[in-house]
């Protein structure tokens, strides 16, 4: 996760706006994603990727005109 490198360049005596820089985003959105999933365990994070995953794949059921509803 890019969180975990910006750690790791950190760790190497990289400032934050230079490991920011080279993991390719602004220091405001590092910021954002330290304040939302900072505090986030590994299983937490896994269980997020998840559902985030089986809503897209509900939404691409319902644009393929199943509308997300099956009949039995």
């Amino acid at each position: 996760m890019k969180l975990r490198q910006v750690e790791l360049l950190q760790g190497q005596g990289m400032s934050v706006a230079d490991a920011v820089r080279q993991i390719g985003v602004t220091v405001q959105t590092y910021d954002r994603w330290r304040r939302l999933y900072g505090v986030m365990g590994r299983k937490q994070l896994r269980r997020l990727k998840e559902l985030e995953t089986s809503r897209s794949d509900g939404r691409a059921a319902s644009t393929n005109g199943f509308g997300g509803q099956f009949q039995t």
